[in-house]
């Protein structure tokens, strides 16, 4: 509980109409989640605007709203010119501004968030700093630090980064149970939508950038600057950045205290069983392949050195580390390597094909099955389409999460990328069924990647989430495959 004038600060409050002193029990931007002694902030939206659900916030007990405009209803308020600024700094507040206890990293980029956060954890808590993540995976802690927290704690929704209520109870709690490190993913929406206001990053990482989420930023320049504009002196004390993208040389051209990783300071051996790499004549081998994988280890090193880590430390750490769900997840069926990862950028498809040439051997094929999302950025489905028809050797196009979008109308458009560079493909819309078939024409000796979900456990369908996890569909087909092979 706090009283009203304790969560009013860091921002302008053009008008106040209530008391002060009324006393928070809570905060909320969803009417139907509000309870008595509630704050409501009513969010503008594209859609929706959160005044017309101020009524029903009233009418389960909320006792002030949080508005860029006057509510004619007499309702206690307070109006201020951001309110999606307001509600993260007031979240802050609220949970007793516990992220400046606490050392947080934040990860931004389109491809590597996911794998840079999992590498840099899992070092960071072997070095012995308690370290949690929050990212794409959910809430990541250790089991032992699990059972401590309150179960709701992991049911948070599924965004990559949380909404600001929800992470500042995040850091409240887990600060309250002694962890010292976050290591956090920054989507660009997350950052765009003012959910970071408030929380000062001791390292900031930048990991790369390429074309994503135009459906909602509309132009790929107001996407990267989003990003990029991230990295400020005052919220960002340290930034560790990937110079060999050209957006990150924008970065390290603006912010004071830059450290820089590439590529070009390292050398490197490849390999279907993982990657080595020296730097600074120190060997580094860990079980991730992929030159891209590379990237992510070097952010993550720089990054845990900056909390003392020694390099001894680190290599064995990396020696050690374990997989990333969803992320280059290779699976052995009959001879055939299958290769399950969260591709679902043209960038972060191009990348996963390149890198698994490595694996094919001899005259092996490389098979891909992959889709696109429905309600989201449609520009990348043909060149998505145009990625695998000029590295794979045969494409299979299905479904994703379609949402309210017709599945086949989606294939069609990434049909409309392959069919320009070649005629080795297929559309299958059941995922399963294409999953199926891949493994059916597959050899010993090829690779299939099946693309685009990675760890989902999910196909989200006309507004509902059916269970599915590529994983599970091809243990599966593995079971069954055994099965009829005994019956022979």
């Amino acid at each position: 509980m706090k009283k009203l004038c304790e969560l009013l600060v860091g921002f302008e409050c053009t008008t106040i109409n209530c008391d002060l002193d009324i006393e928070i029990f809570g905060l909320s931007h969803d009417s139907r989640s509000v309870k008595d002694g509630y704050a409501f902030f009513a969010l503008p939206g594209e859609n929706q605007d959160g005044r017309d659900f101020a009524f029903h916030a009233m009418m389960r007990g909320a006792r002030v709203i949080i508005t860029e405009q006057q509510i004619d209803k007499g309702y206690p308020q307070v109006l201020t010119k951001c309110a999606r600024t307001a509600m993260s700094l007031m979240a802050k507040a609220f949970y007793n501004n516990a992220c400046d206890n606490l050392k947080v990293v934040g990860i931004t980029g389109t491809n590597g968030k996911t794998t840079t956060t999992h590498i840099l954890t899992h070092i960071l808590r072997m070095g012995g700093v308690n370290t949690a993540s929050i990212g794409t995976l959910g809430i990541g802690v250790d089991y032992e630090t699990s059972k401590r927290l309150d179960p709701s704690i992991f049911e948070m929704s599924c965004l990559t980064t949380p909404d600001p209520i929800e992470l500042h109870r995040l850091f409240y709690d887990l600060h309250s149970i002694g962890i010292k490190a976050i290591v956090m993913e920054a989507s660009a929406h997350a950052i765009h939508l003012k959910k970071l206001v408030g929380i000062t990053f001791d390292v900031g990482i930048f990991t790369n950038l390429s074309i994503d989420h135009l459906d909602f930023f509309q132009c790929y320049r107001k996407y990267a600057d989003t990003k990029i504009n991230w990295f400020q002196n005052e919220t960002m004390k340290r930034a560790i950045i990937n110079i060999d993208d050209i957006e990150g040389k924008k970065i390290q051209a603006n912010h004071d205290d830059v450290i820089a990783y590439s590529l070009k300071d390292v050398h490197i051996e490849l390999s279907s069983k993982g990657s080595r790499f020296t730097m600074k004549n120190k060997t580094f081998d860990f079980p991730l392949a992929g030159a891209f994988n590379v990237y992510n280890a070097l952010a993550a090193i720089k990054s845990a050195r900056l909390f003392g880590i020694r390099y001894e430390k680190i290599i064995d750490s990396l020696k050690n580390l374990p997989p990333v769900p969803g992320r280059f997840n290779t699976i052995d069926v009959n001879g055939v390597t299958v290769v399950i990862d969260y591709a679902h950028t043209p960038d972060g498809l191009e990348k996963i094909i390149t890198s698994c040439r490595e694996i094919v051997s001899g005259k092996g094929r490389l098979i891909t099955v992959f889709g696109c999302g429905g309600n989201r950025d449609a520009t990348k489905r043909p060149l998505m389409g145009s990625a695998s028809a000029k590295l794979a050797d045969f494409t299979i196009i299905t479904s994703d999460n379609p949402r309210d979008e017709n599945p086949r109308v989606i294939m069609l458009q990434i049909e409309a990328g392959v069919k320009l560079y070649t005629t080795s493909y297929c559309l299958v819309e059941s995922r399963r069924q294409a999953i199926a078939h891949a493994l059916k024409m597959a050899k010993p000796g090829d690779v299939v990647i099946v693309a685009g979900k990675g760890a989902e456990n999910y196909q989200e369908i006309k507004g509902k989430k059916i269970p599915y996890n590529d994983h599970g569909v091809i243990n599966n087909l593995m079971d069954k495959r055994q099965k009829s092979t005994k019956t022979k």
